[in-house]
């Protein structure tokens, strides 16, 4: 059974390889087009932070940082943010646009830190 899927991934795989139109990569991380009409863009980024403080005096939280997509999307966005930071334990995202996204970092009040490195994926239509 498990070669049957693997056979089925492969195809998928090749089927997506041969359907990219364009791949962008700049600053703001990589973006791929794909000829359905999907983008996916994704980055490894740092960003400055600087503290909310206090956040019902159980934990802190960063004020809202941005992160722009390396290309611009038409629609139906859907995103992932994730901290590599030793004691952020949280990060939500508070707004979408076609061009980024606004987040939050949730940390212990035992770190500090100027600058987080962060991960993001985006996914939606570009067309």
């Amino acid at each position: 059974m498990s070669k049957i899927i693997e056979l089925k991934n492969n195809e998928n795989e090749k089927y997506y390889m041969n359907n990219i139109v364009e791949k962008i990569e700049n600053n703001n991380g990589t973006a791929i087009k794909y000829a359905d009409g999907t983008m996916i863009c994704y980055g490894n980024i740092v960003v400055n932070v600087s503290g909310g403080g206090d956040y019902y005096q159980m934990f802190n939280r960063t004020n809202e940082i941005t992160i722009n997509f390396p290309s611009v999307f038409k629609e139906y966005i859907t995103a992932v943010v994730n901290s590599q930071n030793f004691g952020v334990f949280s990060t939500i995202i508070n707004s979408i646009s076609e061009s980024s996204l606004t987040f939050r970092g949730f940390y212990s009040p035992q770190v500090t830190f100027s600058s987080m490195r962060v991960n993001y994926i985006a996914i939606g239509k570009w067309r």
